[in-house]
């Protein structure tokens, strides 16, 4: 099990594409938040090559992202957008297919398959990219201005990630939330 350190949510923050806008007019939120710590220290060459041998060759990280927003100071944060979505990155032995020669079970190795909640499949070329593919975060949430409602708008996000136990990390989840964001609708 795992050696490393706790497990944390860093860098949430919410780009939007603009911070002033018409009742009728779209905007796009730019949800973007990093997994760092335990998780991520983990996940590495050789804990792929030991996890393979025992047949454990899929992570799935449960993500549930919340926008929330807040007219005035002392008013409950009211819920504007929640989604969930699962990111999940499969182990599994190929030859190289950069090796031309052709040769059966020549330079083979373990190769990670990291797949996004669209559905796109990438395959890494290093171990820094692969954490990256699977731990760094850029969530779009489209909005149009009516959808807050006319006003200053003060929103936040609440992210919180799960992922269960695997032969180099226990299951857990990490949780943040971000700095408010102040969007106004004319």
């Amino acid at each position: 099990m795992s050696q490393y350190s706790q497990t944390v949510i860093q860098d949430l923050r919410i780009i939007p594409s603009c911070t002033r806008v018409r009742t009728d007019e779209p905007i796009s939120l730019a949800i973007r938040f990093s997994i760092q710590g335990g998780l991520r220290d983990s996940f590495n060459t050789s804990t792929w090559d030991k996890a393979y041998d025992v047949h454990d060759t899929m992570i799935r990280l449960k993500c549930s992202i919340k926008l929330q927003k807040r007219k005035r100071a002392f008013v409950l944060r009211n819920l504007v957008v929640q989604k969930k979505f699962i990111r999940r990155a499969t182990i599994y032995l190929s030859k190289d297919p950069g090796d031309a020669d052709g040769q059966i079970g020549s330079q083979t190795k373990k190769w990670i398959l990291v797949t996004n909640e669209d559905d796109n499949p990438r395959v890494p070329t290093n171990q820094e990219e692969a954490r990256s593919f699977l731990f760094d975060f850029t969530h779009d949430i489209p909005l149009i201005g009516s959808d807050l409602g006319m006003g200053k708008h003060s929103l936040s996000s609440k992210v919180i990630v799960k992922w269960g136990t695997h032969t180099y990390i226990r299951g857990g989840q990490a949780s943040a939330s971000s700095k408010p964001l102040e969007i106004e609708i004319f």
